[in-house]
């Protein structure tokens, strides 16, 4: 379901990420994906352009997010081969949800910029 207005929470992101970059000048998923490979504390998953990772201070238990490698703030600019290791790390890790937790019920989300 695609939505006509942008959600609280989702503005609430994006002002985040904002205050992130006119801080330290990068941005923050960036800086997530590069600290969580170094760490390997909480990586599930990754292949050459995603990293599958369960947040610190997860909202919610399972909580995992699939990040790019490569800085991109529009879904739709990705190209055919990180379409192809999206579609493998959400399939595996949806698999490896439902071996863990027996066929849960689950809810995903698609962040991208919103349209301009």
């Amino acid at each position: 379901m695609a939505l006509p207005i942008v959600p609280r929470t989702v503005t609430d992101e994006l002002v985040g990420a904002q205050e992130y970059y006119k801080y330290k000048e990068r941005c923050i998923y960036c800086d997530i994906v590069r600290q969580e490979i170094e760490e390997r504390a909480r990586v599930v998953s990754e292949n050459e352009n995603f990293a599958v990772i369960c947040p610190f201070a997860s909202r919610f238990p399972f909580e995992t997010w699939i990040l790019p490698k490569r800085h991109s703030s529009y879904f739709e600019h990705a190209s055919k081969q990180e379409y192809v290791d999206l579609s493998r790390s959400l399939r595996e890790t949806l698999i490896r949800l439902n071996g863990s937790l027996n066929d849960p019920p689950f809810n995903y989300i698609v962040h991208s910029m919103p349209f301009e």
